[in-house]
Order: C-alpha cells, then structure tokens, then sequence
C-alpha cells in the first residue's frame, strides 16, 4: 500500500513529514506530496523538507498544479517498509468502504 500526505504550502510541510512517516505503520511506502506555486523564494525550507524526507525514508513529491501530472516532480522516492500485516488490514478495513473493498479484491484478484 502506498499513502500520501498532502499539504497545501510549505508553511506545513515539516508537519506533513512526520504525519507521512506515521503512515509508516500500515504503508509499504509513504510520500509527502506539496503545492508549490505559492514559494518560489522558500528554498531554505523546501531543502529542509528533503533532508528530513530522506533521513526518514519518506518520498517526497511537489506539485504546481493538482490536476496537471506533468507539473509533479518525485524529489525523493519513498524506502520500502515492511508493515506489519495486520496494521495494513485494520488501515484497510478502517479507511476503505466495503464496497471499495471489494473492488480491490476484484483488481488484485
């Protein structure tokens, strides 16, 4: 399972960090995704979201338009995590509809 966490700005993107790593728990890789239009002067904190992405194994993904995937840009992949089984099964049956359910059952069947 893959989760991402969006945030709207770099304001909170440090936030955004460790909400993704938190996902750790139940994902086999976590990302931090990031509308970027509104920094263009903030690299000190855009370099400071990297640093704390790649020392944590989260995957880092900024964006200038949500609807646009030719504006996202993978700044860093996400590390692999082996979670426990069961965590992912509760996520899944906390967070999913049973009729989504099933439709993931049908896809990966």
């Amino acid at each position: 399972m893959i989760t991402f966490e969006l945030k709207p700005s770099l304001d909170s993107a440090l936030e955004g960090v460790f909400e993704a790593l938190a996902h750790s728990a139940f994902a086999h890789r976590s990302y931090l995704a990031v509308d970027v239009r509104s920094y263009k002067d903030s690299i000190i904190e855009d370099e400071r979201i990297i640093q704390e992405c790649s020392r944590l194994g989260i995957g880092y993904i900024t964006f200038e338009d949500p609807g646009n995937y030719e504006t996202f840009d993978i700044v860093t992949p996400a590390k692999l995590n082996e979670p426990d089984p069961y965590e992912v099964d509760t996520f899944i049956k906390t967070q999913i509809s049973s009729v989504n359910q099933d439709e993931l059952r049908e896809w990966l069947a």
